[in-house]
C-alpha cells in the first residue's frame, strides 16, 4: 500500500512506532506484485513451570510457579536479535552468567516482576508474530492462568500493540475434513500473530507421520539437535539450588525457544506462510485454525468478481438448491495436446503417493528381483 499524505497522531493510541491518521483517498495500492515483504520481528518463546512439593505430577497454573521465560526473538531475515531469559529465584539468590553463551538473563525474587517483565519485554520489542511449540495449548494457557492467581492478570493481559486494550484467550472446537477434529484455544492479542509451531509441523506431509511429534523428536530429525537433557522432576532442585543449577535451568528452557527458531528457519516456516497468505489473499492465521474451503472461497471470490461473476452461498440454508458434494465425472478419453488444468488446492493425491512413497514407479516386483 502507498499512503499520499497523513498526519502524526498526537495522542497515540498504540504502541506502534509510527501511529498516522489519514484520509482513505491518500491510500492506493501499489502497482504490481511486489515480492518482498515488510520487515517483521518474531519472538519465539518456551515457559518453564516449577512443581510444588516432590515435584512429581504435572503442573497447576493456580498453585505452580513459574520459574523461568525463554526467549528468542528474530527478524524476517530470521537473524537473531536477542536472547533472554526472565527468571524466578529464592530470595537472596542469583543466577550465574550465561554472557558466554550470548543469553541476557534477568532474575526476579517476585514471580510477579518475572511475568511483568516478560510482558514489558513483548511491549518494547514490539514483535509482529509469537511463536512457540504448543504455546496455545500450554505456554499461553499457563502464563493467563497464573497471572490471574497472582493477582495481575489485568496488568499482564496488555500484551497487544493497542494501549489498554487486554488480550483474551478462549476455548475453542476445530473440526475440518482435511484435518480433523481438535480442541484448541484462540489467543487474541491485537496487532501480534500467535503462531503455533507444533501445528505447522503436524500439517507437513514428510513430518506428520513422525511416531512422535515432541519438540526434542521433531529437532532431531529435521535440524539433528537434541534438547537439553533435564528431567521434570529436577525442575524443583535445580530451581532451589546453586546458581549454577538455575543456570543449566534457565539455558535449559530458553534452548527450547531457540529449537522453534531454528525449526522456523530451517523449514522457511515464515516465508512459506507469508507467501501461501499473498497467494490466497487471507490472513496466515487462517492457514493453522480454518480449513481449506476459506482460502478456495477468497480466491474464488476475487477471481469472480474481477470478472462480474457472483459466487452463490455455500451454505444450504441460503440456497434455492441442496448443496451436493463433490463430484467426480467420467474422464473422455483420448489424446489432449493442450494442457488439462485441474483444481486440486493441496495437492493432496501427489502429496500422499511421495510421503507414503506408494507411486507406481517405485512398486518392485519382488519375484523379478528375488529371482535374479
Amino acid at each position: 500500500l502507498s499512503l499520499s499524505d497523513w498526519e502524526e497522531v498526537g495522542n497515540p493510541e498504540s504502541h506502534c512506532d509510527l501511529e498516522v491518521e489519514f484520509h482513505p483517498d491518500h491510500l492506493s495500492k501499489l502497482a504490481g506484485n511486489r515480492s518482498d515483504f515488510g520487515q517483521v520481528r518474531v519472538l519465539s518463546f518456551d515457559i518453564e513451570a516449577c512443581k510444588g512439593g516432590n515435584g512429581r505430577g504435572f503442573v497447576n497454573a493456580s498453585e505452580d510457579s513459574v520459574s523461568q521465560i525463554g526467549n528468542t526473538l528474530f527478524d524476517g531475515n530470521e537473524i537473531a536479535l536477542d536472547r533472554r531469559v526472565f527468571s524466578l529465584v529464592p530470595i537472596g539468590k542469583g543466577v550465574t552468567s550465561l554472557e558466554s553463551k550470548r543469553i541476557a538473563v534477568e532474575y526476579f525474587e517476585d514471580e510477579r516482576h518475572v511475568l511483568l517483565a516478560w510482558r514489558n519485554y513483548v511491549i518494547k520489542r514490539d514483535p509482529d508474530i509469537i511463536t512457540g511449540y504448543n504455546i496455545k495449548l500450554f505456554d499461553f494457557v499457563y502464563l493467563f492462568e497464573r497471572a490471574k492467581a497472582l493477582g495481575i492478570y489485568d496488568e499482564f493481559v496488555l500484551l497487544g500493540k493497542l494501549i489498554q486494550k487486554k488480550s483474551t484467550i478462549r476455548k475453542a472446537s476445530f473440526n475440518s475434513a482435511a484435518k480433523g477434529a481438535r480442541l484448541d484455544y484462540n489467543v487474541s492479542i491485537d496487532g501480534r500473530f500467535d503462531f503455533d509451531m507444533l501445528k505447522s509441523i503436524k500439517e507437513q506431509f514428510d513430518l506428520k507421520y513422525l511416531r512422535s511429534h515432541s519438540l526434542g523428536n521433531v529437532a532431531k530429525h529435521v535440524l539433528g539437535y537434541d534438547k537439553v537433557e533435564m528431567p521434570y522432576h529436577q525442575i524443583p532442585t535445580f530451581q532451589a539450588g546453586t546458581d549454577d543449577q538455575r543456570a543449566h535451568l534457565c539455558y535449559y528452557c530458553w534452548w527450547d525457544a531457540e529449537l522453534c527458531y531454528l525449526l522456523m528457519k530451517k523449514r522457511m516456516t515464515l516465508v512459506n506462510y507469508i507467501e501461501s497468505a499473498r497467494v490466497c489473499g487471507t490472513m496466515m492465521k487462517y492457514f493453522l485454525d480454518r480449513g481449506q474451503q476459506v482460502h478456495t472461497t477468497r480466491l474464488l471470490l476475487e477471481y469472480g468478481n474481477a470478472r462480474g461473476f457472483v459466487v452463490p452461498s455455500s451454505t444450504e440454508s441460503q440456497n434455492d438448491e441442496d448443496t451436493k458434494g463433490a463430484t467426480v465425472k467420467d474422464p473422455k478419453m483420448g489424446l489432449y495436446v493442450d494442457p488439462v488444468v485441474t483444481l486440486d488446492f493441496q495437492s493432496l493425491y501427489p502429496s500422499i503417493i511421495q510421503a507414503l512413497n506408494i507411486c507406481y514407479s517405485t512398486k518392485c516386483r519382488i519375484n523379478y528381483y528375488m529371482a535374479q
